[in-house]
């Protein structure tokens, strides 16, 4: 069996096999074997007898590795008749079509939405929605399909980046690197990128998302007498002195009073 490769969506004329090696002479006055193909499924291939040269035939189509053709190898039969005795031997041709990296990652949603209390503590991890299939896929081979995720930097919410990370980039998880604050920020806008792994970084394919981060409001703030002046570096109200009078001998039921006036 003659193993050979060759790169995906090759154009007509590509020659996959530059030269059998069979013994003898299939041209000219006086040929001495005669070549021809068999189980050639699909007519992918071309075969120049003379040469012993194998042709890719993609006349109006394209050989696909990919899904949905899938067609990760083509095998042929090279049929050799003797001409002196007859006697007939057939070699086996596995072409291996290599991949290409010719598909993007694609996200599953245009969108994705988490919510978290301002409480979570850092380090947390807040989102694991792009695990399975749920998040990016990419239907290349190999490296060239396999998926890796990074925040990038969003101009129209720069806190988001720095916030947000996604320290195992095979994972997608995104863990919650500073506190929230929902008295200062409720929304964040965090941009993921996906691309996959081609070993050349200039072939590499990338598509992003947007995750939505919706900050819960949670029970850090406790009850406090207005006007509030906060003490230094706290969140805690200076304490509040309220005055009212009454004239003497008011009768209860009709007493209003007033808070209006404060003591400080």
């Amino acid at each position: 069996m003659q193993h050979h490769g060759f790169g995906l969506d090759e154009q007509k004329g590509t020659i996959l096999v530059d030269n059998m090696l069979i013994k003898g002479t299939a041209g000219g006055p006086d040929p001495t074997i005669e070549l021809s193909l068999k189980d050639n499924v699909d007519y992918w291939v071309i075969l120049d007898p003379i040469s012993q040269r194998l042709y890719l035939n993609s006349t109006g189509r394209v050989l696909d590795r990919d899904p949905p053709t899938s067609i990760q190898s083509i095998v042929v039969q090279v049929q050799c008749v003797n001409k002196k005795v007859g006697t007939i031997i057939n070699h086996e041709v596995r072409i291996v079509v290599r991949d290409r990296n010719d598909n993007s990652p694609r996200f599953q949603q245009q969108r994705y939405y988490v919510a978290v209390n301002e409480l979570t503590p850092v380090g947390t991890t807040i989102f694991t929605g792009f695990s399975g299939n749920n998040g990016a896929t990419d239907i290349d081979d190999g490296p060239n399909g396999q998926i890796e995720y990074v925040i990038q930097y969003n101009p129209n919410d720069k806190t988001s980046n720095r916030t947000f990370d996604i320290p195992l980039t095979l994972s997608g998880a995104v863990v919650l690197r500073e506190r929230l604050n929902y008295e200062e920020k409720t929304r964040y806008f965090v941009i993921v990128q996906a691309n996959d792994r081609a070993q050349n970084l200039n072939e590499r394919r990338t598509s992003t998302t947007t995750l939505t981060v919706d900050v819960l409001d949670g029970d850090d703030l406790g009850p406090m007498f207005l006007p509030c002046v906060l003490v230094n570096n706290t969140r805690d109200c200076r304490p509040l002195t309220y005055q009212a009078s009454l004239p003497e001998l008011t009768d209860p039921g009709n007493a209003k009073y007033s808070f209006s006036d404060v003591l400080q």
